[in-house]
């Protein structure tokens, strides 16, 4: 979801639900809000230092509740975001696979590779 704020800012929104809050290491290390920072300058909607990022988290508790999560993403975020990107698409060139289990397996395209994996 894209916003301006007061100020004409762009606001890139991310909306989630979780079984609890999120802590500040969650949003500061999100890759996921990295990547949005960095594709608004790239596609042109903002310059890089002047976007905003926002979680806003409903959490499924007995009494649900919104909470915003503010950030910001400068150049050593994007610094870190294509050394990793980089890493991950050189073990991939290198044939370096090693299935990971969890919740997401389920619907998951490569399920039977993962399980035929040695």
């Amino acid at each position: 979801l894209l916003e301006r704020d007061p100020e004409g800012r762009l606001v890139v929104v991310d909306l989630k639900t979780s079984a609890r809050k999120y802590t500040d290491l969650q949003v500061e290390a999100s890759l996921q809000l990295s990547v949005y920072s960095y594709a608004t300058g790239l596609l042109g909607y903002a310059d890089p230092d002047d976007v905003r990022l926002r979680f806003d988290v409903l959490t499924k508790t007995k009494h649900p509740e919104l909470h915003r999560y503010w950030t910001t993403r400068d150049r050593a975020a994007n610094v870190r975001l294509f050394r990793l990107v980089s890493e991950v698409l050189g073990a991939i060139e290198a044939g370096a696979f090693h299935p990971i289990v969890g919740w997401q397996c389920k619907d998951c395209p490569f399920r039977s590779k993962c399980w035929a994996w040695g």
